[in-house]
């Protein structure tokens, strides 16, 4: 499948021998502009430390250099990283890829020639003292960076809850109660089920989970028929008889504003939706 993604500023996001070892400083990489009027979405490095980097992108102004945006700080990894860009960001034609280090240098980096590092801008990459603020630049360097910026789709983290399984033969015997309807967030973030509600197919076998309860991201809950286990999220529709018909029956999932989510069906029932 092709790559939704196309890169737009910045240099390739390659193995290079050189890493910095300051702290607390921004930088910005003039050697290849943003080529066109982007909305960001996601930038690539190359690391030679397991460091955190902080995407910055600059705008020249006048005499100075103002920050257009700026991720949040991510842990890269040593090798390639590709970080999504939470807030996109609206970038223009010439806007600069520029970085800032909390901790010690991450990117890897060459030498183009020349001295590491000269007064004022004379050289591809500029720098600000350790400690300087975000667009303090007193020093430049003849370098190359590995790091570049990218936009594309922009794939939201989302929760998706689905019914997971129905348990429907239990080990009580008659009452069943061990009988169980088991949620699963397959989802990125966690899930609010505040208000949402099971159905099991027949009237008065709804349970409603109640306000404030959240399901984590791959994480499993399950709602018992009359069974107490605070292990598996503590949830039972409280009635002293079976649920799930153990010949087929069907389970429905609503979320707060009453609408669908999701079915299972088990048994005859979902042999024939299946036929």
């Amino acid at each position: 499948m092709a790559d939704e993604t196309s890169v737009v500023g910045g240099n390739p996001a390659i193995h290079r021998s050189i890493v910095d070892s300051w702290s607390n400083y921004y930088m910005i990489d003039t050697n290849n502009p943003i080529a066109t009027d982007s909305v960001l979405t996601h930038f690539e490095v190359y690391a030679r430390r397991a460091n955190p980097v902080q995407l910055v992108i600059y705008r020249n102004s006048g005499d100075m250099y103002a920050v257009v945006g700026k991720s949040a700080p991510f842990d890269a990894k040593v090798g390639h990283n590709k970080f999504p860009l939470e807030s996109p960001i609206a970038a223009k034609a010439g806007d600069l890829v520029g970085f800032y280090y909390p901790s010690s240098g991450a990117i890897a980096f060459e030498m183009n020639g020349g001295h590491w590092l000269h007064q004022g801008l004379s050289h591809s990459v500029y720098f600000t003292p350790q400690g300087g603020s975000e667009n303090e630049f007193i020093y430049s360097s003849p370098r190359t960076y590995s790091i570049r910026v990218g936009q594309g789709p922009v794939h939201r983290p989302k929760a998706e809850v689905v019914i997971h399984n129905v348990m429907y033969d239990g080990l009580e015997k008659r009452t069943e109660g061990d009988e169980y309807v088991a949620l699963r967030n397959v989802g990125t973030v966690s899930a609010d089920l505040s208000g949402w509600r099971v159905y099991a197919d027949d009237r008065g076998q709804d349970f409603t989970f109640p306000q404030g309860t959240t399901l984590a991201a791959d994480q499993t809950v399950r709602v018992y028929t009359n069974y107490d286990d605070p292990q598996t999220g503590g949830f039972s529709y409280g009635i002293g008889r079976a649920i799930w018909n153990n010949k087929g029956d069907t389970a429905h999932l609503y979320d707060a504003d009453g609408a669908l989510v999701d079915t299972f069906a088990y048994g005859p029932l979902r042999q024939s939706a299946t036929d």
